[in-house]
């Protein structure tokens, strides 16, 4: 054990008289975002479950693609891009110049059309020469 030098005297306190280190009241940020995770730490968004759920759906997806991609033909050629021209659902019913001008634009995301199968266009008043088309 080594020797206390002789001049150096050891400071020691009463067990009353220690002082006790203060609680801190906040032992992490107090943010919403840092409360929820804390608070939800363990459900089951949280698992590794979930992720690999995610991972599945990316997966699926990209099989999905290689399969319309190597299903496709010449006649029914498969895009990748959702908003192509051809995906328009007014698009194979247009006349060949509002064809050649709905192709330098993107598909609308959104559109109102209820279609009524391959052979019909979806809604006979947005076709002025409905019947002028027989295919």
């Amino acid at each position: 054990m080594p020797r206390r030098r002789s001049g150096t005297k050891r400071k020691t306190r009463s067990k009353s008289k220690r002082k006790r280190k203060r609680k801190l009241k906040r032992r992490h940020k107090t943010d919403a975002l840092t409360h929820a995770k804390r608070r939800h730490a363990r459900s089951r968004n949280h698992t590794h479950k979930a992720r690999m759920v995610k991972e599945v759906g990316h997966v699926n997806a990209i099989l999905t693609q290689l399969l319309q991609t190597a299903s496709s033909t010449e006649s029914r050629p498969y895009h990748f891009d959702k908003r192509h021209y051809t995906k328009d659902p007014e698009y194979a019913w247009s006349n060949e110049r509002t064809k050649q001008f709905k192709q330098g634009f993107p598909a609308p995301d959104v559109n109102f059309f209820r279609p009524q199968g391959e052979t019909l266009p979806p809604s006979r008043g947005n076709y002025p020469n409905w019947y002028e088309r027989a295919d």
